[in-house]
């Protein structure tokens, strides 16, 4: 039988990317969005661009903050990303329970690129145990994206997790 298991958050791993994160937002209220403005009384077509540009920009962003935003709010709380029980797998970042009946496979996955690095990737028997716990209308979207692809409900990345991805 297994024991109880918090997985905490690593610190660094968290904080950089959310002050990272962070930063580029505000860069975006504090000189895109006055620049549009600005921009708008010399020549509208410019501004239309700057401005879908930084919709653009700021909707490729959105899922990563989305993600870094509610672990910082965990990690503030001293709650786990991960808690694995002998009869649950507990994701709090996601608010997702799962039993260990329902969970297919557990696998690290490399991704290369923009966002590179180690991943978490749980896949689940059946997509709607996971959709259906999901409250969020952009978890919603990234777990049928991710399902969809076949490469698990859930993507993590291992530098959020305290430890490392052999543990």
């Amino acid at each position: 039988i297994m024991k109880d298991r918090r997985i905490e958050f690593n610190k660094f791993g968290l904080l950089f990317p959310f002050i990272l994160i962070a930063l580029v937002e505000i860069s975006f209220i504090v000189f895109f969005i006055p620049f549009c403005i600005w921009e708008i009384k010399s020549e509208i077509r410019n501004a239309a661009l700057y401005l879908i540009f930084c919709i653009a920009i700021f909707s490729v962003i959105l899922p990563t903050a989305c993600l870094y935003i509610k672990a910082f709010r965990l990690y503030i709380k001293k709650i786990p990303p991960i808690e694995l029980t002998h009869q649950f797998y507990i994701s709090n970042i996601e608010n997702i329970q799962l039993s260990w009946n329902e969970i297919e496979s557990i696998d690290t996955k490399t991704k290369s690129g923009a966002g590179a690095g180690f991943f978490l990737a749980i896949k689940v028997i059946d997509n709607s145990i996971i959709y259906n716990q999901t409250q969020n209308i952009i978890w919603k979207f990234l777990l049928w994206q991710n399902s969809s692809k076949k490469s698990g409900f859930l993507v993590l990345p291992f530098q959020l997790l305290k430890g490392n991805m052999y543990d």
